[in-house]
């Protein structure tokens, strides 16, 4: 588990599938792979600590990213 989610208190719930990414270079590999335009609407189900989100946000022109856990929330804002 990484520090980030060690210093949040931050523990993955089986019950909703969490898988945490948290390396930055597979992230940003993820969103080239991608090829997102800056004229794409990109939804973001389950963004955890926003590893990807940062990197879409970079690239579209909106991103909607959907957490169900609101202990993630603090991290997203």
């Amino acid at each position: 588990m990484s520090s980030r989610l060690k210093a949040r208190g931050i523990v993955p719930r089986k019950s909703l599938g969490q898988n945490f990414l948290t390396d930055d270079a597979t992230a940003r590999r993820i969103v080239d792979a991608a090829e997102i335009a800056p004229e794409d609407l990109v939804f973001e189900i389950g963004p955890g600590m926003g590893a990807l989100t940062v990197h879409l946000a970079k690239r579209a022109s909106w991103v909607v990213a959907i957490e169900l856990d609101r202990a993630l929330i603090p991290a997203l804002q």
